[in-house]
């Protein structure tokens, strides 16, 4: 009968340290967000897709889908340098590209630069979406204009 009064109240400090941890944390402010300024948009977005012909050419054709996308909805951008695409072939390839990356096939990487400082983000959702041209459509369109905006 003691254990189970000792385990009883055990329990109830846990729960409590719980509860209290909890309601802590809620009320708290996140770490820098008070003082942190707003994104500015970036200098330059370089996108690059890599694929193997090795493997099968049907990979050059999400990339092709890619490039018309970003040439029609981002026309301008494309002009101006503020956005860059590029398809990089892997059994071609010789460049640092690849290895810069630490890529595979059939992959689509993001770099946004702001003055000497670059953020490369992959897109792994492209591998899901990416014989459905509707939701590869709103995944770059969606992507692209978060990244121009600076607001990733």
């Amino acid at each position: 009968m003691k254990f189970l009064i000792k385990t009883r109240k055990w329990q109830i400090i846990y729960v409590s340290l719980f509860l209290l941890s909890l309601l802590a944390g809620c009320g708290s402010k996140a770490p820098g967000s008070a003082g942190q300024p707003q994104l500015t948009p970036p200098d330059r977005v370089d996108l690059v897709y890599f694929y193997d012909s090795k493997i099968c050419l049907c990979q050059l054709a999400p990339g092709e889908h890619i490039q018309s996308i970003l040439f029609i909805d981002f026309n301008g951008e494309m002009a101006s340098g503020k956005l860059t695409y590029k398809m990089v072939d892997l059994a071609t390839d010789n460049s640092t590209l690849p290895a810069k990356y630490g890529t595979n096939s059939q992959s689509l990487y993001a770099t946004i630069v702001r003055g000497d400082q670059e953020k490369t983000i992959a897109v792994p959702e492209l591998l899901v979406v990416k014989f459905d041209e509707e939701a590869t459509d709103r995944l770059i369109k969606n992507r692209v204009t978060l990244y121009l905006s600076g607001a990733l």
